[in-house]
């Protein structure tokens, strides 16, 4: 009636069944128990519908089953029955019919109203013996000596392995049916081993099949498998011995050029040099193939030599037979014969080595330099101490020749240079010499140290030299922005006090605002300006009349002036601290508190003393032996002091080996001590005075020889003479001298 119409069918209630499974014995369909089932749907999710382990004689039933698709699966089989592997599909009609798919009714078949999944009894394995025989390729002979191992394919599992006999086969018993690898690790000697893992399968019956490789290698022949190799093919050979002299050298490294090329049949070559032979004088080849060779020697011609022999290109030739072996080799021998020619003497430069603070200024003693070829770490052609050789007032001549040259300061002079930079120059053809492209004047190398910003100031008796620690200097410095800054500071068990990184110049001064009890200082908080831009400056206070005591009696005692004595030096060191000390005039290795700049290493000062008047001993001449077995030469300075800054840590062995005229020294006394990291180390070596009949200083027209020595005695470094004894016979004197003055003064009253 021109009306499209869509019709809907009332839902009718869904239909479910129960199916009944039944696992069964495939041999006589009985029911047997003890598999594992499950049932799924055959959708995304497989959705669990059932499982259960199957009873003996019982079918089981799955009830309220929806028409649709399934999956059948047998997790385990029952104990001495094979697992059905496959999982098997079923549809259940809308009438409840099922329809198994994808297996067979051997399997499983919906029959009788039931799904029959068939379980097969595991059959019992049968195993086999096995035969492998180890021939000769040629002849198909056992032979012996072969290695032989069988594995199992899929495990690498070995099965077997032996070595081959002569004329017997090898069995190997109980061999499951399956894959194997039979491999060849060593063949007899003579024979070439097969290479290749030969793969073989025995099957349920044991027959053997080999896949692989060819019959020519291995096959299966009247129940054995066989192994063939094939003889080693012998090829003979022989050796060569080369030999190579040399004579009319100075140094036979100097023909480590010439070149020799050995050549032979097969187009054999080989290439070396004398520098690979020099050592033995000879080079043998072995294992090559029988024939003629031919060597050949190029490069001869060696600067400054002449070749004597009758050609620039030598060559000969040897059969290798047979007869040459390893120890008969066949022989090649050369031999080339120099004569040097006659060479014009070198001509070298006197060359000028100045080291001065100043453009044109005086010398600098006690500078260490070294002079190298081509780089600071070359050659070394001389090394000496500025202003310490013998003959020489001004700058130091050395000869050489024309070439690159470096100039380096190792050590500065003392502790008021700063290490100046190294200096590259040359000297050339024409005898002059450049320094950065610029001519030298008078072929002269000017090295210029730089007078570092720092100030020691060391307080010390005047007369005595007996150095004072815990006086208390006040310093005052003026920065660059124009404030001043003072700081006070405390002299250490040296009686010094050391002040680095200060500017150069006169905006510095100092004041001794308090000193130890015992001594008196008149001139205490007197300012001294020091220029800061010298080697040294010394500035000295009054001497006192009376010193300072805590009893009565120090009225009337007398002291010595104390002198204090102020240095510009270029170490940096720790800013010094109040220290209290034993006597500073007994020898001592006990460490100070100043700590050097470098943590790793430390400091050592020694001191040379005169015994009797514990007065310093300048120009001395000490050696110290390092750690690492190097001896350093030194000087004392006029304070008879040595001081080593930031050298490494360890025993040092010192020994005075030189002292000015008027003292004795027994030469290679010797005295070890320890420096440690982070420390200053002081040693201190008493020297005797000789004992002179007359005046020390000869008196108008007498020579020094004039003097008589009527008796000496020797060095004694690190002194270990007791001061107990002198300290309480100097206490019970000053007691009775106190004594006495009390009783005076009771009788005046």
């Amino acid at each position: 009636d021109g009306t499209l119409i869509l019709k809907d069918k009332k839902k009718s209630e869904e239909v479910k069944h129960t199916i009944n499974v039944s696992k069964v014995d495939a041999a006589d369909s009985k029911e047997i128990g003890g598999a594992k089932i499950t049932v799924t749907k055959d959708d995304d999710d497989n959705t669990l519908v059932d499982s259960w382990t199957s009873a003996k004689d019982e079918t089981h039933e799955i009830k309220n089953v929806a028409p649709g698709k399934y999956i059948l699966k047998e997790d385990s089989a029952p104990e001495g029955y094979e697992r059905v592997k496959t999982e098997i599909k079923f549809t259940v009609a809308e009438d409840g019919k099922i329809t198994v798919t994808g297996v067979s009714s051997d399997v499983c078949v919906y029959e009788n109203g039931k799904l029959i999944l068939k379980d097969k009894k595991k059959s019992e394995e049968v195993k086999h013996t096995i035969k492998v025989s180890k021939v000769d390729a040629s002849n198909s002979k056992e032979i012996g000596g072969a290695s032989i191992v069988v594995l199992e394919a899929d495990t690498d599992k070995e099965v077997d392995s032996w070595t081959s006999v002569d004329n017997k086969t090898h069995e190997i018993e109980n061999v499951a049916p399956g894959k194997y690898i039979l491999k060849e690790d060593s063949s007899p000697e003579g024979y070439e081993r097969v290479e290749t893992e030969i793969e073989f399968t025995v099957a349920e019956d044991g027959k053997i099949t080999v896949t692989g490789v060819s019959s020519d290698v291995c096959e299966y022949k009247d129940g054995k498998l066989i192994l063939k190799d094939k003889k080693k093919e012998v090829v003979e050979t022989g050796s060569l011995k080369f030999t190579k002299t040399v004579s009319g050298l100075d140094d036979n490294s100097l023909a480590d050029g010439i070149k020799f090329i050995i050549t032979g049949p097969n187009s054999y070559r080989s290439e070396f040099t004398y520098a690979d032979i020099k050592d033995d004088g000879y080079k043998q080849i072995d294992d090559l193939t029988l024939g003629e060779y031919t060597v050949t020697e190029s490069g001869t011609t060696i600067d400054g030599y002449t070749f004597k022999n009758s050609s620039t290109e030598i060559t000969d030739s040897v059969e290798v037979t047979a007869d040459n072996g390893y120890s008969s080799p066949a022989s090649l021998s050369l031999k080339n014969v120099y004569e040097k020619d006659e060479q014009e003497e070198e001509q070298k430069t006197d060359v000028y080595i100045s080291k001065v603070e100043i453009t044109n200024g005086p010398e600098i003693e006690g500078a260490t330099l070294v002079v190298t070829k081509n780089t600071k770490d070359g050659e070394v052609v001389e090394s000496w101490v500025s202003g310490k050789v013998a003959g020489e007032t001004g700058p130091h001549k050395i000869k050489l020749s024309t070439g690159t040259y470096v100039l380096t300061e190792k050590l500065v002079p003392d502790d008021f240079h700063l290490q100046a930079e190294s200096i590259t120059y040359t000297v050339n053809d024409d005898g002059t010499v450049t320094v950065d492209s610029a001519t030298a004047d008078n072929n002269t190398i000017v090295m210029i140290d730089d007078v570092a910003g720092a100030l020691r100031i060391t307080v010390e008796e005047e007369g005595t030299g007996r150095r004072i620690p815990n006086a208390i200097v006040s310093v005052t410095t003026k920065q660059p922005d124009g404030t001043t800054v003072t700081k006070e500071y405390t002299t250490d068990e040296d009686g010094q006090i050391y002040i680095p990184n200060l500017p150069v110049g006169d905006d510095t001064s100092y004041k001794v605002t308090k000193i130890p009890e015992g001594y008196k200082l008149t001139s205490v908080g007197e300012e001294k300006n020091v220029i800061i831009n010298a080697k040294e400056v010394t500035e000295k206070l009054e001497k006192i009349e009376t010193a300072t005591k805590p009893t009565e009696a120090t009225t009337e005692s007398t002291t010595e002036a104390t002198t204090v004595t102020t240095e510009a030096t270029t170490e940096d060191t720790t800013e010094p601290t109040t220290v209290t000390t034993e006597d500073p005039t007994e020898p001592t290795t006990e460490p100070t508190t100043r700590d050097p700049e470098d943590g790793d290493k430390g400091n050592l000062i020694i001191t040379v003393l005169d015994e009797k008047t514990k007065q310093p001993v300048p120009n001395a001449t000490v050696t110290v032996k390092r750690p690492d077995g190097t001896i350093g030469t030194y000087t004392t300075d006029e304070n008879g002091q040595i001081i080593l800054k930031n050298i490494p840590v360890g025993e040092y062995e010192i020994t005075v080996v030189k002292v000015p005229e008027g003292y004795d020294v027994t030469t290679g006394k010797t005295e070890k001590v320890l420096v440690e990291k982070g420390k200053t180390t002081s040693h201190t070596a008493l020297i005797s005075t000789s004992v002179i009949t007359e005046s020390p200083n000869p008196q108008p027209g007498q020579s020094s020889d004039q003097r008589t020595n009527t008796n000496t005695s020797s060095v004694r470094t690190g002194d270990d003479t007791s001061v107990i004894p002198i300290i309480i016979t100097m206490v019970l004197s000053l007691a009775l001298i106190v004594t006495i003055i009390i009783r005076k003064k009771k009788m005046k009253k």
